[in-house]
């Protein structure tokens, strides 16, 4: 039996961080159900996020800038070198529906 995820990308945003030579990119991407975002430091896809984290459900983004925010909060704690997580507070605190 195969499978076959279609992800159609219909809107990218980019946002592009540079710290110590090292450049951080935002990709946002539109799925079935809702959005989601990738962080690429240069080529290479170190995160992909397509369900809300830090909840209980299962959940799409809403929306293109809410998955841009919490793109935005893992990027912040990528380029100051802290673990990239993030809080159901600190999610709710930069307006992502939850």
């Amino acid at each position: 039996m195969v499978v076959v995820l279609l992800v159609l990308v219909v809107s990218i945003k980019l946002v592009v961080a540079t710290k110590n030579d090292t450049n951080y990119t935002i990709k946002t991407f539109q799925i079935e159900k809702g959005w989601g975002y990738s962080i690429f430091k240069g080529n290479n896809i170190i995160i992909r996020q397509g369900e809300i984290p830090s909840i209980k459900e299962r959940k799409h983004f809403l929306n293109e800038e809410d998955a841009l925010n919490c793109g935005k909060i893992m990027l912040k704690k990528l380029t100051e070198h802290r673990l990239p997580s993030v809080s159901y507070e600190e999610l709710e605190q930069n307006g992502v529906h939850l």
